[in-house]
């Protein structure tokens, strides 16, 4: 404080004695008086107290805000990665920046993919326009991307696909890889891939990917591996989980070279990668119920939960190949929560939006 007194004075001394003096009567002397002003403001500035209040985003992570309004979030040990909002997508564009600054740049392009995103769906629906915020994060997305152009497949295995929360109650899905877009029930959770922890498949001729959102209705001990709680099931494991709970899958493959596949017989990529021979098929029960559509199906099976309590459950499936992609969502869940999940089905089944090439 008496450095600051002290400085003050200083500057003081000057605009006192500007008109004592006849010499001093310049153009000059009026960008010295003019600078002295720019510094005697970075002064105050500088010395002002500096407020900061810690406030929560509607995830319940905190940031920290002051006095001037700037905000600035904080990527700490407890950081939780989520689908952006709408309403908040200022916010997660800090956010983003703050990601990529300390080096996590998949969570960065993934967060502001889905900034984008959010952006198209408030166009679309309100008509508003957000032209300043689209441009700033697509430019940061194609900074990031750029620097990172040479990890491209990585980087697009591990950031789609990507969301949004148009509204608290919808959470829209999109993959510009495998052109599809689709509204999830906010009641799933999901657990975001990292470099650690990715379903990306390469197979011959083609790449495969399982992306899982999931309803646990049992109670978790506490105890359990969070890890293995959250995990991907793909290879043999998209049906086989002996937890209690409603998975939606995302099941997508991108094509290199021709194989015989069209959209009547493309389920059988996947049940070949989920294991169902024939041995399995007859050993759990497993039928598909008849259907004159091959792109929406119903299948039913029979397993064994930790308990050792025989259990029916349910997946209902929609496929869609187009020679160089293809899309599987599967509804898998206990026979005992039907009429829960046919609400889920309806929601995410009259919102599918595929674009193809």
């Amino acid at each position: 404080m008496k450095n600051f007194k002290i400085l003050t004075f200083l500057l003081l001394i000057p605009l006192y004695s500007q008109n004592s003096d006849p010499l001093l009567s310049g153009e000059w002397q009026k960008e010295i008086f003019k600078e002295e002003a720019i510094f005697y403001n970075k002064l105050i500035e500088n010395n002002r107290p500096q407020n900061i209040s810690f406030k929560k985003d509607y995830d319940g992570r905190v940031y920290k805000e002051k006095w001037n309004g700037e905000k600035q979030f904080s990527i700490n040990p407890t950081y939780k990665e989520v689908f952006p909002k709408s309403s908040q997508v200022e916010l997660h564009f800090l956010e983003a920046k703050e990601l990529a600054e300390n080096g996590h740049y998949i969570e960065a392009i993934r967060l502001l993919k889905g900034i984008r995103l959010c952006y198209k769906l408030e166009k679309n629906h309100k008509g508003l326009d957000f032209v300043q915020g689209e441009e700033a994060a697509t430019k940061l997305l194609n900074e990031i991307s750029n620097k990172y152009s040479h990890k491209q497949e990585t980087v697009e295995g591990l950031t789609e696909p990507y969301g949004c929360f148009s509204t608290p109650e919808s959470l829209v899905v999109e993959s510009i890889l495998n052109r599809y877009r689709f509204e999830v029930p906010v009641e799933f959770s999901y657990n975001f891939p990292n470099m650690f922890y990715n379903s990306l498949e390469k197979n011959s001729g083609f790449h495969s990917k399982v992306n899982t959102f999931r309803i646990d209705v049992e109670d978790k001990p506490k105890f359990e591996d969070e890890y293995q709680n959250t995990k991907f099931e793909y290879e043999n494991q998209i049906f086989w989980d002996h937890k209690e709970t409603i998975r939606l899958v995302i099941a997508t493959t991108n094509h290199f070279s021709k194989l015989p596949l069209n959209k009547n017989n493309y389920y059988k990529i996947w049940d070949v990668k989920r294991g169902l021979s024939k041995s399995i098929k007859r050993n759990t029960f497993f039928y598909r119920e008849d259907t004159q559509d091959n792109s929406v199906m119903m299948s039913h099976y029979y397993q064994t939960n930790k308990n050792g309590n025989f259990h029916g459950y349910t997946s209902k499936e929609f496929y869609h190949y187009n020679h160089k992609n293809g899309l599987a969502i599967f509804l898998i869940y206990p026979d005992n929560y039907s009429e829960q999940a046919e609400t889920y089905w309806k929601k995410i089944i009259l919102s599918i939006k595929i674009k193809d090439f």
